[in-house]
């Protein structure tokens, strides 16, 4: 399995779920490096993937991992998209993330972000010292550099929902019940259509990997002996 993070994610935050996935796996977590398209950020992990792999993307992950489903199909055993989108942004949200990406380049990053909890967490965990305290580490270890460029390719990414739609694998969509950055409503329509199991996590925002961890290994355990099966021929 390989695991993708989001903006303002490192890989280790993956570390706490793939403990909680029962499954027997071998994991791979890889960190986004600094270009400013979705589709350089996949070509620049290909050598790192295994000939064979279910991938896991949260977030902006997801939208890599949809870029490397296009480039590199017949490497996909499965994809689970958590917290993901996998259409275009309107203009107006994609102004906003190039105004935000400038925004950081002259005035750095970790300022705006880490005041923006609100907005990521669920409430019951918008003040988890813990939580809290993570998330700063892993916002200084992403960089502002990372986050410039990682902004911007999200603004230029394109719609591949028929991507998604086409590819003949198990395919997964995990949605927070709270998400306000992508709406959880938007996630279970994409599901709709694109033909993607549905689960919603209740109590649980954006960053549901870091609120509820546990859940969501279980959840990707349960659908991964689904992936063997459907995969084994």
């Amino acid at each position: 399995m390989v695991f993708l993070p989001g903006v303002n994610n490192v890989a280790t935050l993956w570390e706490p779920v793939v403990e909680s996935i029962e499954e027997p796996i071998s994991p791979l977590l890889l960190d986004l490096p600094p270009l400013e398209s979705v589709e350089a950020i996949a070509q620049e992990l290909e050598a790192a993937l295994p000939d064979r792999f279910v991938l896991v993307g949260h977030s902006f992950g997801g939208m890599v991992g949809l870029a490397m489903l296009e480039a590199f199909a017949d490497r996909f055993a499965g994809i689970a998209l958590v917290a993901s989108r996998a259409g275009a942004d309107s203009p107006q949200l994609r102004q906003a993330k190039l105004e935000r990406a400038e925004a950081a380049r002259r005035d750095g990053h970790e300022k705006f972000v880490l005041t923006r909890g609100d907005r990521v967490f669920h409430p019951d965990f918008a003040q988890d010292p813990k939580i809290l305290a993570q998330r700063e580490i892993d916002v200084r270890a992403y960089g502002t550099a990372r986050y410039v460029a990682h902004q911007i390719a999200m603004a230029n990414r394109p719609d591949r929902t028929q991507v998604l739609r086409d590819a003949g694998i198990p395919k997964l969509i995990i949605a927070p019940e709270d998400d306000v950055v992508i709406e959880s409503a938007y996630q279970a329509s994409l599901a709709e259509q694109v033909g993607a199991q549905l689960v919603s996590i209740e109590r649980t925002g954006h960053m549901l990997p870091a609120e509820n961890p546990t859940r969501l290994g279980q959840e990707l355990g349960a659908w991964l002996s689904t992936v063997s099966l459907a995969t084994a021929n």
